[in-house]
């Protein structure tokens, strides 16, 4: 059987409460802001009445109303229904003007028919309405594998290739790692030469010694580059010794722009795979690089990509005034205790990080 209908077939054995779940972990990754799933209810899998079942406020423009159901008959009729609701200001208590778009999300599937009758009755009410059945969710899912593993007990890939969110959540959920969700204090300089470099090279590589903040850096560099080339999609690679080359057709099979961040990229022994992308550009497959290294194999990493175009950034330890910024947002304000901790960092974060934590909690 094909993941697509092993995903098809699990999608259709949930019931509401799953469901809904589900669909919002998918819509929270494709619209960015805050999720309000007004119809779930909280640490269980059963529902409640809401208009709409959810709202979402993306961080740019209107608002994101989500229908859904997990009947097999009338979806039409429910959805007409949901979407008289939806354009009800007093269920709702917001204006018609500031709705940007009505989602109904089923997993049954719908006929072209059904679906043209659903959009055109937005159409009439002056409102755009996409409708998500059984047929495309599939497709949609199969890009967010850790949901699909999560929800469905599918597994599609080795859980290496990760957006940056869950990059973040994985590094941060293990008991003895450095936070990377934390503001970042004194690089402002080499991050602006970061995205400079990422955008006129194939390859950016950092080194420096362990701790130094060369994950943190590369993560607050990729995501405002981000931000000034909007068409470029983040991928960061977490290596845990498993084949790639699956991972790779599946997460780089459509044509587009990549960025793609390797942590430790001294540690994977297969990383001849990754740099052979760069001759999927003849698939319109567009890859940028950015490697983070030990300082101890700097050489080793810059001997395989020296046919390529690169450039090399060597990340120095944090200066005293900079420690005592991030002593300060750990609510480490006792200066004795800001000058030890400087004194044992010697400018590493994580080892400052890990003072502070030490600190506070043996007070």
């Amino acid at each position: 059987m094909s993941k697509i209908n092993e995903i098809q077939n699990k999608l259709g054995e949930l019931n509401g409460g799953e469901f809904q779940k589900l669909m919002d972990a998918y819509f929270a990754k494709e619209y960015k802001g805050n999720l309000y799933p007004i119809g779930s209810v909280l640490e269980n899998n059963n529902t409640k009445t809401g208009t709409p079942d959810t709202l979402i406020k993306p961080n740019e423009g209107k608002y994101v109303y989500i229908e859904y159901t997990v009947q097999k008959n009338n979806i039409v009729s429910k959805f007409k229904d949901d979407i008289q609701k939806c354009l009800d200001k007093d269920k709702t208590g917001i204006p018609n003007e500031q709705i940007g778009k009505i989602i109904c999300c089923c997993h049954t599937r719908l006929g072209s028919g059904e679906i043209e009758e659903l959009t055109s009755e937005g159409r009439i009410k002056g409102v755009n309405v996409e409708v998500v059945s059984l047929d495309a969710l599939a497709y949609k899912l199969i890009n967010y594998p850790l949901i699909i593993n999560d929800f469905l007990g599918i597994s599609i890939d080795t859980q290496q290739i990760l957006d940056l969110e869950d990059f973040i959540k994985f590094n941060d959920s293990g008991k003895l790692a450095t936070p990377l969700d934390i503001d970042i204090f004194g690089r402002k300089e080499e991050i602006t030469d970061i995205i400079k470099s990422i955008d006129e090279n194939q390859i950016t590589v950092l080194s420096g010694l362990p701790g130094i903040g060369k994950t943190r850096l590369s993560l607050e560099s990729i995501r405002e580059f981000r931000i000034k080339h909007n068409d470029y999609e983040l991928r960061c690679l977490r290596n845990n010794g498993q084949n790639i080359y699956d991972d790779l057709n599946l997460y780089f099979n459509k044509p587009g722009y990549y960025l793609l961040m390797i942590d430790d990229a001294n540690l994977m022994t297969n990383i001849q795979l990754i740099l052979d992308l760069f001759s999927w550009e003849s698939r319109s497959v567009h890859i940028k690089l950015l490697l983070t290294v030990r300082e101890y194999a700097e050489l080793k990493i810059i001997d395989r990509i020296s046919k390529y175009q690169y450039k090399l950034f060597k990340i120095k330890p944090l200066n005293e005034e900079n420690i005592k910024l991030l002593c300060e947002h750990f609510e480490v304000v006792n200066l004795k205790y800001i000058e030890r901790i400087n004194e044992i960092s010697k400018g590493n974060p994580r080892l400052a990080i890990m003072a502070c934590t030490s600190a506070k909690r043996e007070k």
